[in-house]
């Protein structure tokens, strides 16, 4: 995985600016981030924190990865095959895909260490995202994520590419 970045939980981050639906975002550890999109769930006026899918609380972080949470479209261009690398590499790690298997991904061996989920509601992508130690989007492309969205607002550092606004 060459040109993976590591996104901190959506609690790091420190909105310092909104304006014209552009959000300047600064990091407890002083690195900014300019020009994010400012998306609904990313809280920045004090009547936001109520958002039923924004964690009120810090997660607590596991120091041991035992549990790795993909959402998407199951499928090459997210990542799959370099997903199913990584669990075949970590047979102790559990591999949770939530989304529709798409083109030859069906064919491949799955290792023992994935379950796929299917599409689920979004209800229980919140709950996965509660118990998943990291989430993981290894995506050959993205515009704005809404599943690392997501995974931030829920508190889940996330292991994503460097592509698009990830």
């Amino acid at each position: 995985f060459t040109g993976l970045i590591i996104v901190p939980p959506f609690d790091e981050f420190i909105p310092i600016a909104n304006e014209r639906n552009v959000l300047n975002v600064q990091t407890h550890s002083g690195s900014a981030v300019h020009n994010a999109f400012a998306h609904p769930l990313i809280v920045h006026e004090p009547d936001q924190h109520n958002h039923p899918a924004v964690r009120t609380q810090p997660k607590p972080i596991n120091p041991t990865v035992e549990k790795i949470f993909f959402v998407g479209r199951v499928e090459r261009s997210k990542g799959a095959r370099e997903m199913y690398e990584l669990a075949k590499l970590l047979p102790e790690k559990h591999f949770y895909f939530a989304g529709d298997v798409c083109g030859d991904v069906a064919d491949w061996e799955k290792p023992d260490n994935i379950t796929l989920l299917g599409a689920i509601p979004n209800a229980k992508v919140l709950d996965y995202l509660d118990e998943a130690d990291i989430f993981l989007l290894p995506s050959y492309s993205e515009g704005c994520s809404m599943a690392l969205i997501e995974s931030m607002a829920r508190g889940v550092p996330g292991v994503v590419t460097d592509v698009g606004a990830n």
